[in-house]
Parts: structure tokens; sequence; C-alpha cells
């Protein structure tokens, strides 16, 4: 069965029905009647600042074979150096309170975000909110794509936002103290065949599990504590503690009745990093902007005790987004990588076409072609003979119209770490591909809100990102004990393309060449030697990965 985002449709991009948008591009006034006076709508002001400066800043620590290498800043040190005047930053918030708006800002100092009555931002912002009805839902959103007033013009430079469900008024049902669990499947050995095939196993002789590091992830779903308990026992494995934080004063019936993908994506990192000291979910509303999940996911990690790395197996065809909200999530996820953070993204299960049922045309989804995210494809095993299996690209057509993202296709301009690659002048994804074949995956606990629980076979490259997340980590845990024990990795992209350009890349890359994740005829991807968009560099081997960032990484 595929998973959560490959199974909800509006998730996917169909046109005036994105939950991860702002007003679809294209799209029609939304009709629909005025919104409630007094319903709170997500409010993010992006301020005055340097952004060009930030990424600039970005690539040189990135680049392996400059002198600023694994360099970090603070959200201080940024907040200073690119970040808005701090009287300015103060005036806009005063001006935003003073309209009735709850926020702050960011650690940065540049982006406002926050709660407002939709009374409120319509009279401040000049927007016309409108309520309607979407897959049963009802939704507030924007007639049309709200701009700076004039109140903010000397301070800010794009807004976004005052998109949300509400619920219902039917009660969503708590689960049972004792849910309904079902036998245990019988035990599969992916686990070790991961560890094996991944270059995993010396990390882990090394002691290397995962401890001393968290990982932070963006989610749709509730947690659901009993299917977690439930793989534990059944699987005999240990899942790393879970904490999870509510974004933007979301509507709990917005989540459905089920725990799938969080599930899933919780799993997949407690399989190859059992003992990390905790991963922290953030929860949002699927019909808000994706801003206000990254803005709270990043900031945390800012903190002294906050993640190292971020995963989301979330993303949205990149045509549903308007330009104000990319730039705020980008200054995000810059501001981020410029402070350590890793961020690693799905590529989606869509194949090429990621905004599919919009269209069957190449497309990409965001934030994986972010050039600061690393987006992950997805690949199958195939052959039974022993730990060492070979890849091909994830495609399960014709049973079912599913395979790992990629595309030629994007809005987000070509970064200088893929210049070397022909074809066209945007970002090109996946970077890399790991497996994400469900039946390679096996059976996880699905639980709903009712206490009812099945075993269901899961997977697509909802599995790929936190599970690489996860290695990733166990691979820093050693990292730290030769070069710093407040050693970050960042936006990793620049490493790969630099180790595979040299004559021995095949240690860290496991080239995939056979496949193809077209699945619409849309003319794109197929499989080959070295770079290509259905599997990217290919597969990644921890081991040698670890051994060429202890050669390049500063020594403590």
């Amino acid at each position: 069965m595929p998973s959560k985002l490959a199974r909800r449709p509006w998730l996917r991009g169909i046109v005036c029905a994105v939950p991860i948008v702002l007003v679809a591009a294209g799209c029609s006034t939304p009709a629909g009647s005025p919104a409630p006076d007094d319903v709170q709508v997500p409010v993010a002001v992006g301020l005055r600042r340097d952004q060009a400066g930030l990424a600039q800043a970005v690539a040189n620590s990135a680049n392996p074979s400059g002198g600023q290498f694994l360099s970090q800043l603070t959200a201080q040190n940024i907040a200073t150096t690119y970040g808005t005047n701090p009287n300015n930053a103060q005036e806009a918030l005063k001006a935003l309170q003073g309209a009735g708006f709850s926020g702050s800002l960011d650690p940065t100092g540049s982006i406002i975000t926050g709660l407002m009555a939709a009374k409120d931002a319509e009279a401040f912002f000049g927007v016309d909110l409108r309520l309607v009805t979407e897959d049963t839902v009802q939704v507030i959103r924007p007639s049309s794509p709200p701009s700076v007033p004039s109140s903010l013009a000397a301070f800010a430079t794009e807004v976004a936002g005052f998109a949300r469900s509400i619920p219902s008024g039917t009660a969503t049902p708590s689960a049972p103290a004792t849910p309904n669990l079902p036998p245990c499947p019988p035990p599969i050995a992916l686990t070790a065949r991961l560890r094996t095939y991944y270059g995993l196993d010396a990390i882990y002789a090394g002691g290397n599990t995962g401890q001393g590091l968290k990982l932070a992830m963006l989610e749709i779903d509730q947690l659901s504590q009993p299917a977690i308990t439930l793989f534990e026992k059944c699987f005999k494995v240990q899942i790393p503690p879970v904490t999870n934080t509510i974004v933007a004063d979301a509507n709990p019936e917005a989540f459905g009745d089920e725990a799938e993908e969080s599930t899933l994506d919780i799993v997949a990192a407690g399989l190859l990093a059992p003992n990390l000291d905790g991963i922290q979910t953030y929860q949002f509303d699927p019909y808000t902007s994706m801003v206000f999940a990254l803005n709270d996911a990043v900031s945390a990690s800012y903190q002294p005790d906050g993640p190292e790395i971020l995963s989301t197996s979330i993303g949205v065809c990149e045509q549903n987004l308007q330009g104000p909200e990319i730039s705020i999530m980008e200054w995000i996820l810059n501001a981020g990588a410029a402070t350590g953070l890793t961020t690693v993204a799905s590529s989606g299960d869509d194949g090429s076409s990621a905004c599919y049922p919009q269209t069957k045309d190449q497309a990409s989804q965001y934030p994986g072609t972010s050039g600061v995210v690393t987006a992950l494809g997805g690949t199958e095993f195939v052959g039974t003979g022993g730990p060492r299996p070979s890849e091909v690209v994830w495609n399960n057509s014709p049973a079912q119209e599913q395979a790992g993202g990629g595309s030629q296709v994007s809005r987000m301009p070509k970064p200088s770490y893929q210049n070397s690659l022909p074809g066209p002048n945007n970002r090109i994804i996946p970077d890399i591909a790991l497996v994400a074949e469900p039946a390679d995956f096996g059976p996880i606990p699905v639980c709903k809100n009712n206490g009812q629980c099945q075993m269901q076979v899961v997977g697509g490259t909802s599995a790929t990102a936190p599970g690489y997340a996860a290695a990733l980590a166990t691979m820093l845990q050693q990292l730290r004990k030769n070069n710093g024990a407040q050693l970050r990795l960042g936006s990793m992209n620049p490493m790969f393309y630099n180790i595979a350009a040299s004559p021995s890349n095949s240690s860290v890359l496991n080239d995939i060449t056979q496949g193809t994740n077209d699945l619409y005829s849309a003319g794109c991807c197929t499989a080959a030697p070295g770079y290509d968009s259905a599997s990217g560099w290919g597969s990644i081997n921890f081991g040698g990965l670890l051994k060429a960032y202890e050669s390049s990484a500063p020594k403590s």
C-alpha cells in the first residue's frame, strides 16, 4: 500500500485544492463565503534582509575545497551580518501587534510569524479571506495573493500564510487507553541489510547509534505512541523518545483519522539510529503553508540541545507555491544551513511528474529543490543472494502509479555545485537515493484514532528521508569523536558533487544504472552511469562518506 503522501491526492498538487500553498498558481478566485471574523489565521512577514549574502556564506561553508568548510554561524551572527535592522524589525512587529497580531520574530530577527483574527488580517493587509470547501474540509484562503501593506513597506518585502482549515464542530475521537493491537508479523531482516549495504557496519561497531544527536521531522499526522510501542514490541527494537509540537494552532481534524506517515518516518529513523537523544516532530495543518513548520523546526535547531538534522517527507508541487512563500522558506533553510543544520527531503512518489494529477508533465516538489536541501530519490533491491543485492530505480508501475521523484524541471535556480551537469539552467533533483520499495521495507503498525491498529506495508520516499537522516546521525556521531563535539555538517550537496568528480567516488557512491522513474511518458528520467534524475548520484556508502569528511573537516 502506498504511503499517505501518495494516497492523499490533494497533497500532490491538485489545482486550487493544494493544502501546502498560499493560493495555487493559476487558480481562479475562491468562491465560498466570508471567513469567520474571529478565526485565527497564520501570518508570516519577511523583512528586508541580505538574502544573497547569507546564501553565499552557506555556499562558502559547504564547499569542501574552500577555507571556510564546515564553519558555522550563530543565529545572532546571521541577524547582525545579514538580517534586518533591529529597530526596523521592532517597528514592524509593533505595527502588526497594534493591528491585533500575536507572534514574534525568528531568532535571526528577519521573519515574523504568528496568528491574527481573520477580520484583523483583512483590515490590516487588505486581503479578502474566504471560507471554501475542499475535500469536505472547511478551509480559509485569500481570494488573491496578499501583498505587503503600505504601513510595512519600509520594513518588509513579502507576506505569506492566511490559509488554514477550521474544525467542523465534530469532535475528533481520542484514542482509547487500550488500543486494539494486531498480532506481530514475521520479522524482517531489513535493518541488517541496510546497515551492511550502506556501509554502516563499521560505524555501528564503534558504538555509534545516534547518542548525543537529535532529529527534527515535519509531519501532517498526529503522533501515535501505541503504534510506536507495538513496533518496538514486534520487531524487538528501540525507538528514540519522540516529542511533538503543534504548529500554528493547527486544526486537529486536519490530520485525518490515522497515523501512518508519522509512524513510518519515526520507525524508519529508529531502525537505523535507535539511540538518538530524541526525535522532535512538528505537526502542521496540511492546508497551511509549510513556512510555519519550517520556522519552528529550524528555530529549535539554534538551541544548544536542538536538532542537528531536519527531515521532511512532506513536499509540495513547486507550481503551487507563490514567490513570497518560497523566498521566506529559502531564508529559513539557508539560515539553518549556515548554523550547521542539515536538511533532507523526500523527492516524492510520483516519479518525474511531481504535480500529478494536476499535470503529468515533468515537475519537482519543494523543499527538495532548495539548493541547500538534499533531495532523496527512491531505489529498490533486486537479487536475494547474500548481503549485497543490487539497486535499481524504484518504480511500481503498472501495478501502482508510484516511483521515486526526480526531474529536470524546477523553478529554483541551478546551484553552482550542479554547474557541471548537462541540461537546463535550473535545480535538478534528486541528489542521491535510498531504498523506498514498500515490499523491501515491510509492514508497520498503523493506528486510527478509534484505537484500531493494523499492520500495513508502507514505504516510498517517505521512508528514505528519515532513514538517511538517521544513518547520517550515526556517521556524525563518529565524526564528532575525532573532529569536535560541536561539529555540524550543514548543506551536504557540494560535498556529494565534489566526491562524484573524484576517480575514487565508488567508495562513497553506489552508482545506480538501471530503471526509470517515468510514470506518465513525461520523457524523464532513466538511470545511467554517473548522475541522472532518476537516482541522482546513486545511494550512499556512509563508511566511505565518513572518511571523506574526516579528511576534509577541520580538527577541533
